[in-house]
């Protein structure tokens, strides 16, 4: 192309030699872009390719991950829950001093002492509304479910604030407090004697008779 670029400038103006290699130069350097170009888009493509599949593999990868870390943040979830449900039935079947056991259960005079000293009626009162509310949403009277969705929900409140049921944060600190002053282990300040406050106030107003738990405990 260098040898074709000299014989044209030494050729005179308007010769056919002159005209001819000028058409070739430009030939020549058309060729060579145009191919240059193709390359440079050929390569520019097959990158964007391999980037885009990049890109999949990766987002596949952060999906799989992501799920995984779901499943873990669930498995973990429900051992705690499971962890707190085995505790509470530990700590309950250790025997309570604040209820008869006969069944179904309710509180003795110690029990009536407490609820008395700290006000725990007025508790379940000033929350009602909302123990209702979650209680009918069960759609059933079957009153052994009933009982037990009372005694469990009351006790879980306070291992589960950001998912109470029952109680506010107020109300679940004060229960707390109450744990630790009469020094009965928490499950047996609610899910005891705040669960069976919230059952027989529930039975009463939904005309349930409480001893009608024996009887449809296998319904």
């Amino acid at each position: 192309m260098i040898d074709l670029l000299k014989e044209a400038l030494s050729s005179p103006a308007g010769s056919f030699s002159f005209i001819f290699s000028i058409v070739m130069l430009g030939g020549l350097v058309i060729f060579y872009v145009t191919r240059t170009v193709t390359k440079i888009s050929t390569e520019h493509g097959q990158f964007g390719n391999r980037i885009d599949k990049i890109e999949v593999n990766l987002d596949r990868r952060m999906d799989k991950t992501e799920a995984n870390i779901d499943l873990i943040k669930t498995d973990i979830i429900v051992m705690k829950t499971d962890i707190s449900e085995m505790k509470g039935m530990f700590n309950t079947r250790l025997g309570s001093a604040v209820s008869r056991k006969r069944s179904p259960e309710v509180l003795n005079e110690e029990g009536e002492k407490i609820v008395s000293d700290y006000n725990l009626d007025v508790m379940v009162h000033s929350n009602w509304d909302r123990i209702s509310r979650v209680i009918n949403s069960l759609g059933t009277r079957n009153p052994y479910d009933l009982q037990e969705f009372c005694f469990y929900t009351a006790y879980l409140d306070t291992e589960n604030i950001k998912e109470a049921k029952f109680f506010s944060d107020t109300d679940i600190d004060k229960l707390k407090i109450v744990a630790y002053k009469t020094g009965y282990p928490l499950v047996i300040i609610t899910k005891v004697i705040m669960g069976i406050l919230i059952r027989d106030r529930y039975f009463k107003e939904n005309a349930i008779d409480v001893d009608d738990v024996d009887k449809n405990l296998d319904t």
